[in-house]
């Protein structure tokens, strides 16, 4: 990433890269009934998602699949936003057992992908922001959130000490209170 607040532009190989793609988590668990994650069926859904026009998938969830992903991806030419869903059911204001079981969950993960050439950055969240409602309730729901993002503060600035190269977003679910 190159530039100044406002005016970023992100560089793959030195050339400028925008991204094309789409969210690619077929299957959070076989015992869901959906299906493993071979390589063969990553062959066949990647060819696809090249063939549409995109460079770029964005899996969250650390699994037993990362190694094929990553490999199949380079594959197809295709780069991978990896990233970490955290839960809406944790209380980020209180439970710090979790939080800080989250941030070396990433801090593991970040340490084992960071050399990978098809992992383009690292998404922080998914949809917690506005899932935490349906668990916590205002004014404590507010206590929640400033404490998941807290996490997400802390868990950016680790990733960037681990892997300085690569981009950290935070994803967020858009509704009109976010700070």
């Amino acid at each position: 990433v190159r530039g100044a607040p406002g005016e970023y532009e992100l560089l793959v190989d030195g050339a400028p890269f925008y991204i094309k793609g789409v969210s690619y988590n077929p299957t959070h668990d076989w015992r869901d009934g959906h299906y493993p994650l071979t390589r063969r069926q990553l062959r066949k859904d990647f060819s696809k998602i090249r063939g549409m026009g995109a460079n770029t998938i964005r899996r969250y969830n650390p699994g037993i699949y990362d190694w094929n992903i990553l490999t199949t991806a380079q594959e197809f030419d295709l780069k991978v936003l990896y990233g970490f869903w955290f839960g809406a059911e944790t209380d980020y204001y209180k439970d710090s057992v979790q939080v800080e079981k989250s941030v070396q969950q990433v801090e593991r993960i970040v340490r084992k992908h960071k050399d990978s050439p098809g992992v383009l950055g690292w998404t922080l969240g998914n949809g917690e922001w506005g899932l935490l409602r349906y668990y916590y309730h205002p004014p404590y729901l507010n206590k929640v959130r400033e404490g998941y993002l807290d996490m997400i503060e802390r868990i950016a600035r680790r990733i960037h000490e681990i892997d300085p190269e690569r981009p950290v977003i935070a994803v967020m679910e858009h509704i009109s209170h976010l700070p």
